[in-house]
């Protein structure tokens, strides 16, 4: 079973991400809240995040006939998970973004 088709058993309230961001799903963690209501949640990888939304990016820029570096896109792709995903507070069901250490 996929970790997707778990928390869809689970808590599929937690699935806020398209399947498109289900390369960097790593797996699951309890949520917050008190312990009779605590669910699983999704957790995806901060770097892989940021390489998917990059990878999209650069589609939209050559859709669109713009050239851009790929430092661009990068800071693009930093700037819409700090102010749309994890910036964002999306309730007792939000993924969690794990920054490892070589991310750092």
């Amino acid at each position: 079973m996929t970790i997707r088709e778990i928390l869809t058993q689970q808590n599929p309230a937690a699935l806020f991400y398209p399947e498109r961001y289900d390369a960097a799903l790593l797996g699951m963690t309890l949520g917050f809240g008190t312990k009779s209501d605590t669910k699983p949640v999704a957790v995806y990888d901060h770097t892989r995040l940021l390489e998917i939304l990059a990878a999209e990016f650069a589609k939209d820029d050559a859709r669109d006939g713009e050239e851009r570096e790929d430092e661009e896109r990068h800071d693009d792709a930093q700037e819409w998970i700090d102010y749309n995903m994890a910036g964002a507070y999306l309730g007792p069901d939000a993924p969690v973004i794990l920054v490892s250490g070589d991310s750092l």
